[in-house]
This record gives structure tokens, C-alpha cells and sequence, in this order.
């Protein structure tokens, strides 16, 4: 179910700084705010 979920979300273009959009990464399904955090 999460990943019809993550599926959805990224259909839609939601701004990255709301913490509950999810990005395909190379470790799967993570939120966007935690790989922004991992970036700096």
C-alpha cells in the first residue's frame, strides 16, 4: 500500500519541502526532507 502511496504522490508535483513527499532513491522509497538533510 505504500507504494501505491509513493506512487500517487509522485504523479502529482508537490512541493519537496513538505516532509511527507517521498523520492525514488537508490536505497528505495525515502522521504525528501531526510535526503535533503543527507545532502548537506
Amino acid at each position: 500500500m505504500a507504494r501505491l502511496k509513493a506512487r500517487a504522490l509522485q504523479r502529482q508535483p508537490l512541493p519537496r519541502r513538505d516532509p511527507n513527499v517521498y523520492v525514488m532513491t537508490s536505497n528505495g522509497f525515502e522521504k525528501a526532507i531526510d535526503v535533503e538533510r543527507r545532502r548537506r
